[in-house]
Formats: C-alpha cells, sequence, structure tokens
C-alpha cells in the first residue's frame, strides 16, 4: 500500500511569503527605498486572493501572464483577484507585448488553430 503526499494547506506559499515580508521588513527597513516601505505598507492590505495571486505570478517564469492560465481552485477569477493589483500598478492588465512575447505566451494548440 502507497502513501500518498499529504495536501498542503490552500495558502501555504502566501503564508511562506508574509513571513520573509515581515522578518525584511524587521531586519533590513532602514535599508529599503520608498517603493519598497510601500510595498510593504500596502500589500498585508489586499484581498487574500490578491495577495496569493501576485504571489503565484511571482512564482511562475516570465513576465507577462495569459488570465486563461492563472487557474488556482483558492483564488478564483483571476481577473477579480488582479482588480487591487491593477489599481496600486502593480499588474498592467494590458501590456505592450513584442511578437516574441506574445508568442511565448501561445501554446502550439493556439497557434495551429
Amino acid at each position: 500500500m502507497t502513501q500518498s503526499s499529504p495536501t498542503p494547506p490552500a495558502f501555504y506559499y502566501l503564508t511562506n511569503f508574509e513571513r520573509a515580508l515581515a522578518w525584511l521588513g524587521e531586519r533590513y527597513d532602514d535599508l529599503l527605498d520608498d517603493a519598497e516601505h510601500a510595498f510593504l505598507l500596502h500589500f498585508p492590505t489586499l484581498p487574500q486572493a490578491s495577495r496569493a495571486l501576485l504571489v503565484r505570478m511571482l512564482m511562475r517564469n516570465g513576465a507577462d501572464f495569459r488570465a486563461s492560465k492563472l487557474v488556482y481552485d483558492e483564488i478564483g477569477c483571476p481577473l477579480e483577484a488582479a482588480e487591487p493589483l491593477v489599481a496600486l500598478g502593480w499588474v498592467d492588465p494590458a501590456p505592450a507585448l513584442t511578437l516574441d512575447a506574445l508568442f511565448a505566451l501561445a501554446t502550439k494548440a493556439d497557434l495551429l488553430r
């Protein structure tokens, strides 16, 4: 009989990220610039889904993402979760993409359609 690995809590990655942010803020506050202080101030005030989406995007490769590929049960609709991030200017909802960047977002199935 094989034993399956226990499923981690839904927001384990967010908890770890927030712990790391708190540690950085406590130890290096005097070294942080204004933008970094603003991030530490605003991030905890965001809805949980928005914080989780940002962390998920930070953990992915690249800087551009298709909303249809940001599928996480615990986050729900990525467009709704992104709204507060867009309002803060942390996410660009309509970035200007080069052809290389655009094709990097396309799957083979997309290109064959």
